[in-house]
């Protein structure tokens, strides 16, 4: 009976353990993320993170490169002379798998209005204020970005079973 009721507590243990594992956030990551872009100009309307540059402002010509990647946006102004970014409004983008928690300036070697300052997120969406300013050539712009991945449903039934499995344990050796 004792060995019975230590191999009951061992297994409890080891069902606990393995739930709890897999329960620790993985690194969320923004590559294979499909997101949404929207603002003067912005193109294309949606576009996958991975290599290279994902959106570009600009019709004819490349106004700003917006570039994703793991864990950061990258701004950079392309081009030949000095822009002046007046009336931009805001630029969007959305439909981020992960959740976003923090938004942060990395570096800026010359951007300058609110674009580095007004900075806003929400769960899934990142929001840049483009409604002033001046980026000369080759100037760079790094936002880190934070995320906690969205817990999958097969994490939560592993939790609900290991929990079931103690609880059935608890209640066979009260008896």
């Amino acid at each position: 009976m004792k060995l019975n009721r230590t191999r009951a507590i061992v297994a409890t243990i080891i069902i606990a353990a393995v739930t709890f594992a897999f329960l620790l956030p993985a690194g969320a990551t923004l590559i294979g993320d499909t997101i949404t872009a929207t603002g003067y100009q912005l193109g294309p309307g949606t576009a996958t993170i991975g290599a290279g540059i994902e959106f570009i402002a600009g019709d004819s010509i490349d106004l700003l490169n917006f570039d994703f990647d793991a864990g950061t946006l990258t701004v950079t102004r392309p081009g030949t002379t000095v822009l002046s970014y007046y009336d931009f409004g805001d630029y969007v983008f959305s439909d981020f798998d992960d959740i976003i928690t923090g938004l942060s300036v990395a570096s800026n070697t010359g951007f300058t209005g609110p674009i580095g300052s007004n900075l806003r997120f929400a769960a899934h969406s990142i929001t840049l204020d483009m409604s002033g300013g001046i980026a000369h050539v080759d100037d760079v712009l790094v936002f880190n970005i934070t995320t906690e991945p969205i817990p999958e449903p097969t994490t939560v039934l592993l939790l609900g079973s290991g929990l079931v499995g103690l609880a059935g344990f608890r209640r066979r050796f009260r008896k």
